[in-house]
């Protein structure tokens, strides 16, 4: 053999031991699961093929190889232990589904969860210490521990703590491209309109798991959907402009450095670009806020609704808490206490914090909200007053830059915003949240979440999504609560509360609405906050974001119509927040006849002007604009364009506007809008002040929230909203008695089973507007056999909350009831049986792990249908029982305890003495008042 035929022999021995090396173990994973079969047994050939064409070339090599064929046969053949009971998946199977406590399903050790490596080619090493970490999944469990315990040692001086987007987002799947070491990863893999399908199988061979999981189908053709020509050359583009090489990583070799690759894939995405499908654009968008995202100016700790604590963030650097040497600190006051099993108790941890000395100085404390009138949740019944609708922003920055040495951080970005605001005209605000709008493939479903925070099209999941959805709002309104801010449910969100104390099941945000000067209270003490749930309670991270345009209460150019959002960092959904206040909007034609019955009286003098806009700057009406414009060189041409645009959208639009006020100057609709209590947000939504002055205490999610005391009135100013509580069809949904839930009307028809169709179900006789009790247990117990398990866990799990608001629902519309007997009945409800509410939904990390345990048991062993019908049957007969005990009037969780035990016996929740006529239940407001 010559020396170019040995050095070519000696190639390619090295190349196939490393492929042997490397992938021997990744296939006999997939065999031990009984994945991916037909792959794990092509492997198993081509190692097979390799042994052979080894043998030929070299004895050493051989027998290496034939070594590690050999350990694939045992990982492969040997017997796997088996769950020697199926108690455990049972038990399993029941708390995820019908179980929504917080309640983890493993511990959390350093040894066996941080300092072993749990994704990627070195999965399952051992790492002897945290420095020597490259990436690690930022479980909650494991922050929480390190920052509570940090934070319980802070003295009564406040310091700015580092921060990282790594500890608090999730970047499960992103650490399997940081794992990575010999795929080519760059720029263009997150830029094309979908991944390059042979990279992409390369990276997912080298990590051995899936680099995503939902619509896996668009890439299961043969050798994957290639990009065209034009694709090619608009992912360079992108790519170009986009992103860059990171400077800490050196991609030189075509394997990177443990030390540049840690916590780097090698590039930074510096803007993010959205016509790429979703599973490209998550992992874009996870790039850009680790690595471009601005940081959070503090930390707003929730302590139930009770109150919270706020932490300042250090501004000049990105650490995460191993960067930082948070992570190092810990360990070493851990192994100080002596922990020999390394398990975390973060619950201990956080708990230590809150009685702690430092975390008093840390307390929340908004001076603008001293005053017990101002304060929401104080009672049954929140009142506002009209100066809540109207804020001086020219007044508020004066007052700020008298002690602009003394601001705190969000003080500061505060000011900023509003001289921004003000010194800007309505016609050049431009547009402050970005949706990622332009996701191929998606059907426009980009448009419902934050672009920063996409992380996947998590509406292809149903179930994730309402648990987010959820997490979302809970928290939310626990954040409302703890901090005395007035804020109540509006639009969809508040007709869904209507029928059950929920969101409509298909709706994807959530909307409320504020008055303005709350809105600024809000943008002064926690925009640009990360709020952090109480961990006690559950794991939701999201970020609270107040747009730059919030003095301007019209319209305007239609850029921003939301004022701020509450953002959930792990999947971009968020819930839009808006502003009512006075302006110079020209008024809905639904207040024409409110206003022509008072315009005679309010005259012609203006008592009222907006004191938001500067003369000359802000206040120019948009013809005199563009005429400035156009002898104005500072100004450009795009300028001119945009106003020239809104002249010509005002041309065609003004003679049909029905609108009573069109023909009066703004500074006039401003005075007639301030005299008459007429309130809007900037998509014009008005609202009466009398509609929403006092606003009513609630539970939502099971929850407190507040709601508008004539919530009739005002959605009936946005929908068509039928008289009766049950029957009602909407979206391809019927709203059921006796379930006090919406059901998909294609699946409500197979339960009924009226033409026997479906073997093994019983047969439901009564019409599906009005069942009968009999009825609606013949429906609970064929969703169970039917293993019907989305519905039938919604109904088990939500049959508290939808219970509370029929009683609510009761007491509110009570023909005989006295407004004095209705308030202390509601105050009974509120506090004695709202109080004991269980969570309707699981916290989605705690599922998370939940599922992932689910998917290691039932690897071993199944649970047949059988199984399933009869753990269902259990939830089902329980659902029963209870609706049993509420027809009876005999239901213990609406029981009185404390007061029957005083002998101050007011009544029995129980039973309602003043009986409402459900099919007209909706027809008015409720009396709540004398």
């Amino acid at each position: 053999m010559d020396s170019s035929d040995a050095l070519v022999s000696r190639v390619f021995r090295e190349k196939v031991l490393k492929w042997l090396k490397r992938y021997a173990p990744f296939v006999a994973t997939l065999l031990r699961r009984r994945r991916k079969v037909f792959s794990a047994l092509s492997l198993f050939a081509c190692l097979f093929v390799s042994v052979l064409v080894l043998r030929s070339i070299d004895g050493t090599a051989y027998e290496a190889a034939v070594s590690k064929l050999d350990q694939f046969r045992t990982l492969s053949t040997s017997p796997q232990p088996v769950i020697d009971s199926k108690q455990q998946l049972v038990q399993l199977y029941k708390k995820i589904h019908f179980d929504t406590s917080l309640e983890y399903p493993t511990v959390y050790g350093l040894h066996t969860d941080l300092l072993t490596v749990q994704i990627g080619p070195q999965k399952g090493e051992k790492l002897n210490s945290a420095a020597d970490l490259r990436f690690y999944d930022a479980d909650p469990r494991l922050v929480w521990s390190v920052l509570a315990s940090h934070l319980a040692q802070a003295s009564k001086t406040v310091v700015p703590l580092p921060f990282s987007w790594y500890d608090w987002a999730d970047f499960r799947d992103y650490n399997k491209l940081i794992s990575v070491q010999h795929s080519p990863l760059n720029c263009t893999f997150l830029f094309g309109h979908h991944f390059n399908s042979s990279l992409l199988l390369q990276i997912e061979t080298e990590t051995g798991e899936r680099l995503f999981d939902i619509d896996r189908t668009y890439y299961n053709t043969e050798n994957g959907p290639e990009l065209s020509e034009s694709e090619i050359q608009d992912m360079l583009k992108r790519a170009n402009d986009s992103c860059v090489a990171d400077s800490r990583s050196s991609q030189l070799d075509s394997k990177r450095s443990q030390s540049s690759n840690a916590f780097s894939t090698g590039f930074i995405v510096k803007t993010l670009q959205d016509q790429v499908r979703p599973e490209v654009y998550r992992l874009q968008a996870r790039n850009y806020i680790l690595h471009t995202l601005s940081l959070p100016l503090s930390l707003t700790v929730l302590n139930g609704n009770s109150g919270a604590w706020q932490i300042p963030i250090k501004q000049d650097r990105r650490e995460n808490i191993m960067q930082s040497g948070l992570l190092q600190e810990y360990l070493d006051r851990g192994s100080k206490r002596s922990k020999t099993r390394g398990e975390l108790d973060h619950l201990s941890e956080f708990d230590k914090f809150a009685e702690s000395d430092g975390s008093r100085h840390l307390l929340v404390d908004i001076k603008d909200l001293k005053e017990e009138k101002t304060k929401a949740f104080a009672g049954l019944f929140t009142y506002l007053q009209k100066s809540d609708f109207e804020f001086d922003a020219l007044a508020k920055i004066e007052e700020l830059a008298s002690r602009a040495e003394f601001l705190t951080a969000h003080e500061l970005s505060y000011l900023d915003s509003l001289r921004f605001s003000t010194q800007t005209h309505f016609a050049f605000t431009p547009k402050y949240f970005q949706e990622p709008g332009g996701l191929k493939d998606f059907l426009e479903l980009g448009r419902h979440h934050d672009a920063r925070f996409f992380n996947g099209a998590i509406f292809r999941n149903p179930d994730q999504s309402l648990l987010r959805l959820n997490s979302m709002m809970i928290t939310f309104q626990a954040f409302l609560k703890a901090n005395h801010l007035t804020c109540w449910l509006a639009h969809g969100s508040l007709f869904g509360y209507l029928y059950n104390g929920l969101n409509f099941p298909w709706d994807n945000d959530f909307d409320v609405q504020m008055p303005i000067r709350h809105l600024h209270i809000l943008a002064q003490n926690f925009n640009q906050s990360l709020i952090l749930q109480d961990p006690r309670e559950g794991n939701g991270r999201f970020f609270l974001d107040v747009g730059s345009s919030i003095t301007h209460r019209i319209q305007g150019n239609g850029n921003n119509n939301i004022d701020a959002r509450f953002i959930d960092i792990d999947s971009g959904l968020y819930i839009d927040i808006t502003a009512l206040s006075v302006s110079s909007a020209m008024l809905s034609n639904r207040d024409a006849v409110f206003f022509n019955q008072r315009k005679d009286s309010i005259g012609t003098e203006l008592k009222h002007r907006d004191p938001n806009l500067i003369a000359n700057k802000t206040d120019i009406p948009l013809q005199e604009l563009y005429n400035k414009l156009a002898n104005d060189s500072s100004h450009s041409d795009e300028e001119r364009r945009q106003v020239e645009q809104l002249i010509q959208a005002y041309k065609i639009n003004f003679p049909s506007n029905p609108s009573p006020t069109k023909f009066y100057a703004a500074d006039q609709r401003y005075n007639l809008n301030h005299e008459l209590g007429l309130y809007n947000c900037r998509n014009h939504h008005f609202v009466q002040f009398d509609m929403i002055s006092t606003l009513v205490s609630t539970k939502y999610h099971g929850v407190s929230a507040l709601v508008p005391s004539k919530y009739i009135a005002l959605l009936k100013r946005e929908y068509r909203v039928p008289m009766k509580s049950y029957g009602v069809t909407y979206q391809s949904r019927s709203f059921l008695k006796g379930v006090r839930s919406w059901i998909q009307s294609s699946l409500l028809r197979k339960l009924m089973n009226v033409a026997g169709r479906h073997e093994g179900l019983e047969s439901v006789r009564s019409p599906a507007n009005n069942l009968n009790a009999e009825d609606v247990e013949i429906l609970l117990r064929n969703s169970a056999k039917s293993n019907s398990l989305e519905f039938l866990a919604y109904m088990h799990n939500s049959k508290e909350i939808s219970t509370y608001r029929l009683k609510e629902i009761e007491l509110h519309f009570s023909q005989k009831y006295t407004a004095e007997k209705k308030h202390s009945l509601l105050i009974q409800l509120y506090n004695e049986v709202g109080s004991r509410l269980k969570p309707i939904m699981k916290d989605p990390f705690i599922r998370f792990l939940q599922d992932r345990k689910w998917n290691e048991l039932s690897s071993q062993l199944e649970l047949s249908s059988d199984d399933l019908s009869e753990l269902n049957l259990e939830f089902a007969e329980s659902v029963i029982a209870w609706n049993s005990l509420l027809d009876r009037k005999d239901l213990p969780f609406l029981s009185r305890l404390s007061d029957k035990e005083a002998g101050q016996d007011d009544g029995d929740l129980n039973i309602n003495d003043g009986a409402v006529d459900h099919s007209i239940v909706f027809k008015a407001d409720p009396k709540l008042f004398e």
